[in-house]
């Protein structure tokens, strides 16, 4: 789910927290 380059910052101002989690989660 990370097709912006593994970015948690840019995920986070595109999708939003769940997002993020997702990412930190993954």
């Amino acid at each position: 789910m990370n097709g912006a380059g593994g970015k948690p910052g840019m995920i986070v101002s595109d999708h939003g927290m769940e997002f993020t989690s997702e990412a930190i989660l993954a």
